[in-house]
């Protein structure tokens, strides 16, 4: 039986992202669909004294609302990478485990990435690696798939011999499960349900980036 999780490489996605990517055999990252403004894959929330915060990094993409998100730029004309940086040595200069970390964090940072994917996909790397997630990771646009919405992700299931697909609970919104078991495949609804865990300045907020959890907890199980 093989699981796969689909899913596209956001920004420093929060925990519940890895769960899903601990119960799978393989990943898929969807990334030659329409890229989202304001949505999750080029930004995530952090904690700041202040309460969450958006981390957000600035792409180009005037005049091109329908790009891919495989093709979307990051703007560098904005300096957004010391910005970023030193955003989360102000939020997390104190937290028990900023030393283990942030070093790793910038190197990510400094890396010459051209499209928002390839820092998405640094960054998602980085965590599976910290999580110990050993999975083959796919890029969609790689696999030459067919169809949109549930046939797309069908199609993508089929290209791998995954069994079972597993997503998250806001995937009721558009799956259609029938179709799925009319091609042999079940459908894993996965629901997470964070475990607090010791923050800087005040109150647990759960389903902040994977970033808060590192530099506050360090790596621990999921």
């Amino acid at each position: 039986m093989t699981k796969i999780c689909i899913h596209q490489p956001d920004f420093l996605p929060f925990l519940g992202f890895y769960q899903k990517l601990k119960m799978s055999d393989i990943y898929i990252a969807l990334d030659h669909v329409q890229f989202i403004k304001r949505g999750w894959q080029n930004r995530d929330r952090i904690k700041s004294q202040n309460g969450p915060m958006w981390l957000t990094v600035p792409v180009e993409n005037k005049g091109n609302y329908k790009q891919l998100l495989m093709d979307t730029k990051l703007d560098d004309a904005q300096q957004w990478r010391e910005k970023h940086l030193n955003t989360i040595k102000s939020c997390y200069g104190k937290s028990s485990h900023f030393k283990d970390y942030y070093e790793k964090i910038e190197a990510i940072y400094q890396q010459p990435h051209g499209t928002l994917t390839e820092l998405n996909l640094a960054f998602i790397k980085f965590f599976m690696e910290l999580f110990r997630i050993d999975i083959p990771l796919k890029r969609s646009s790689e696999m030459n798939p067919g169809g949109s919405k549930n046939e797309l992700l069908i199609d993508l299931c089929k290209k791998v011999g995954a069994s079972t697909y597993i997503t998250g609970t806001g995937a009721s919104e558009y799956l259609d499960d029938s179709l799925f078991k009319e091609n042999g495949i079940e459908v894993e609804i996965v629901s997470y349900s964070p475990k607090p865990y010791p923050q800087l300045y005040g109150d647990f907020v759960p389903n902040l980036s994977a970033i808060d959890f590192l530099f506050n907890k360090g790596i621990n199980e999921l």
